[in-house]
């Protein structure tokens, strides 16, 4: 578990808190079956299915699609990946 001092360093968007995931987000989310090869998955979550508020490889989430994955990116805009990041992703 983190302490408030450590918490601190992280922006408010950090995929990590559970405080900054709500139904209806969009993000990138990686499956169980492509954490080796990195391949993101983007969706809108649908649940939060880490009940603990800070998780350090990022919260699992269910997708409205039923993807379930642990969080990497919360995608604020459409485009917000870096260009070298799009090419991994598979869109949903």
């Amino acid at each position: 578990m983190l302490s408030l001092l450590e918490a601190k360093k992280f922006d408010n968007m950090d995929h990590r808190f559970r405080a900054n995931l709500a139904a209806g987000h969009h993000v990138a989310i990686v499956k169980k079956k492509d954490q080796k090869s990195g391949v993101l998955t983007k969706g809108h979550i649908q649940d939060v299915l880490t009940k603990k508020p800070y998780h350090s490889r990022g919260l699992k989430v269910r997708l409205s699609d039923g993807t379930i994955g642990r969080v990497q990116k919360i995608i604020k805009k459409r485009n917000n990946l870096k260009n070298k990041e799009k090419k991994y992703v598979k869109n949903n």
